[in-house]
This record gives C-alpha cells, sequence and structure tokens, in this order.
C-alpha cells in the first residue's frame, strides 16, 4: 500500500519525545469514558489509553484512517461533536497555526469539551522558521495567556535541536 501524507506524518511523530509525553499525560488520565483528539492530522493520539468512546476531528478527511476512532470531519470550533463532554481532550501542533483573533473561540470550545485538556505546540521556534506557524515563537507566557485554565503541569520537551510545550489544563 502507497504511503499517504498522513501515514508519513504520523509516523514521524511516533518517535518523537513530545508525542511520548502527551501519550503519557493522556495514560494518567485513563481510564476514563471518552477521549477527544482535536487537528489529529492522521496521528493516532486518541488510542493512547483506556477509554469507552474515541473520536478524532480533522478539517479534511483522511485516506485510510488507521485508527479504531470515529473521525469527525469538520474545522474547530464549527464542527458539531458526538458528545457535549469528553474526559480527555488533545491539541497537538495546532494552535500555533491559528491567527490572533481565531485563538479565544478555539481555545474556548476546548476548554468547554474537556475535562481535562492536553496541548502541545511548539516552544520557542524563531518567526518564519515554519512558513505555516503564525505564532511563533510561543513561550511560556504566551501559551498561558491563550486558556483561562492554569496548566497543572507544563513541559518543555526536546526533540532534536526543536523543543514542543506540553501542558496538561484540568477544570478551572
Amino acid at each position: 500500500m502507497a504511503s499517504s501524507k498522513w501515514t508519513s506524518y504520523a509516523g514521524q511523530r511516533r518517535g518523537m519525545n513530545y508525542y511520548a509525553a502527551v501519550r503519557e499525560a493522556i495514560e494518567k488520565h485513563s481510564p476514563g469514558e471518552s477521549i477527544l483528539d482535536v487537528g489529529c492530522g492522521g496521528t493516532d493520539t486518541v488510542m493512547a489509553g483506556s477509554f469507552d468512546r474515541r473520536y478524532a476531528v480533522n478539517q479534511t478527511p483522511i485516506p485510510d484512517w488507521p485508527c479504531d476512532a470515529e473521525l469527525i470531519i469538520g474545522t474547530w470550533p464549527e464542527v458539531e461533536l458526538p458528545e457535549s463532554r469528553f474526559d480527555v481532550v488533545t491539541c497537538c501542533q495546532v494552535i500555533e497555526h491559528l491567527p490572533d483573533e481565531a485563538i479565544p473561540a478555539f481555545v474556548a470550545k476546548l476548554e468547554a469539551v474537556a475535562e481535562t485538556l492536553i496541548v502541545s505546540v511548539p516552544f520557542m521556534w524563531p518567526k518564519g522558521m515554519c512558513k505555516y506557524h503564525r505564532q511563533d515563537p510561543v513561550d511560556e507566557e504566551k501559551f498561558r495567556g491563550w486558556f483561562s485554565r492554569q496548566p497543572g503541569s507544563i513541559s518543555v520537551i526536546q526533540d532534536g535541536r526543536l523543543c514542543r510545550l506540553v501542558a496538561v489544563l484540568g477544570l478551572a
């Protein structure tokens, strides 16, 4: 079977330290009834832990979706969800792509539907290093400013020469 851009992207992530840190955070908040991954991009973080129901949201369809989770196609925060609340919601490597004006509504819906929210973003990547990132550089202060909840834990995880921030935010 030919590799799609989705399986390639997901495969690249599996060996990364930040990806392991996110999966470990999910495991710590498991078992649970439901988990949701926002902006999954073909990754399988939604399969970590022990949950009765698993969902992933992506803006576009993912050919050969590899997970045993319901894939919901739509744009966050407008997408309709099958549940109003989830035990764990993850959002990895997404917020840095958003313009300033989109972040408040995006984050408000994340916080509204999550008991526990696990978020990762690039940490202190130089502006312009990735042409798709609109928020670089992201430091801890900028990250905290996006949320009404404060992180119960926040870590900077190194992968080669690049770092990512991984935060776990509980109920406000």
